[in-house]
């Protein structure tokens, strides 16, 4: 299973056109690997408490070394996935994830970014640079934009 075709329903080109209920929101969840992935679907139904109003995408983030399996696991728990080159087309109003290693695009959109497991605050190798960097933290980018 792969994201690589855009999605035109919910939130694609011409997408109001074709919709029957529209979202007055919208939420791209960024999943990255199959431990955040699960997290992010553990805590949606206490977050949307079945709200309508809110239409939900799942954006796949494939840089991680650890994403085998979060496609599958997307697709059986019935989400609609988005290749992440479209995130920034879908104009969302909210990201939400549980890595704090996705690139996030360029906007003025919040991200909010869960805890994923004990592993949060401990000194980790970083992927982007060299040498550590503290596990769970957001890019200052973010922090000093204020989207964090």
């Amino acid at each position: 299973m792969h994201a690589s075709q855009p999605l035109r329903l919910p939130v694609g080109t011409g997408a109001g056109r074709w919709s029957t209920f529209h979202g007055e929101k919208t939420l791209v969840v960024a999943a990255r690997t199959v431990t955040s992935t699960v997290r992010v679907l553990e805590c949606l139904p206490a977050l949307l408490r079945g709200d309508g109003r809110v239409t939900v995408v799942f954006a796949h983030d494939p840089t991680s070394a650890f994403n085998d399996g979060v496609l599958d696991l997307l697709h059986d728990a019935g989400c609609r996935v988005i290749p992440w080159e479209q995130v920034g087309h879908a104009e969302p109003d909210l990201i939400l994830t549980a890595s704090e290693n996705i690139d996030v695009p360029e906007g003025h959109c919040p991200v909010l970014v869960l805890p994923h497991g004990i592993g949060f605050q401990k000194q980790v190798p970083d992927s982007r640079a060299s040498g550590d960097r503290l596990s769970g933290v957001v890019p200052d980018s973010l922090l000093e934009s204020g989207r964090a």
